[in-house]
């Protein structure tokens, strides 16, 4: 029974999710909130961080995040779900938001480059105690093929490493 309740639960939280898509999302899909399917939590992945949502911010990553919580409970899913791998792609997608060219190394990363994408959902998982459960590996991320450009530039591949490393840090400092 108790398995029953929870997963009752998830269903409506997923519905949750769905219910707050930004309209920018809806209109580029052509439907409402009213018309469209349910759909599985990867499909809102994708919705949140996709090229659809042209206007994605902070909240919406974080949403995606939220997200992975629920993958495997997709539909009555048999194959594992590699939820690494969805994070590693969210991840990607949040880096890609932004342009990374004029990268200035001899500034502080969190106060040169807050205003990105990257840096407030940095900021808004740390607020709410996600962060440390959704950080990456660096070096795996930067083997990602989807920042292969990116990371081509020495000042793109020290500013991930030194605000990854620095988040490390902080993350360790809180925890003892």
């Amino acid at each position: 029974m108790e398995e029953k309740v929870k997963d009752f639960n998830d269903e409506l939280m997923i519905l949750k999710y769905q219910g707050s898509l930004p309209s920018v999302v809806l209109d580029s899909m052509h439907t409402t909130i009213d018309a469209m399917p349910v759909y599985p939590p990867s499909k809102l992945i994708q919705l949140y961080i996709g090229d659809g949502n042209q206007q994605s911010n902070e909240v919406d990553f974080k949403k995606a995040f939220e997200l992975l919580q629920y993958l495997d409970a997709e539909d009555g899913n048999e194959m594992e779900v590699d939820i690494e791998e969805w994070k590693m792609l969210i991840w990607c997608k949040m880096i890609l938001k932004d342009g990374w060219n004029d990268i200035d190394t001899s500034s502080d990363p969190f106060d040169t480059y807050s205003h990105t994408v990257l840096f407030r959902t940095i900021q808004l998982a740390q607020s709410s105690g996600l962060l440390s459960e959704l950080l990456p590996d660096v070096v795996q991320l930067m083997n990602r093929p989807e920042l292969s450009d990116l990371i081509k530039s020495s000042k793109f591949e020290f500013l991930l490493r030194a605000t990854f490393e620095r988040i490390h840090r902080t993350l360790l400092t809180t925890s003892t």
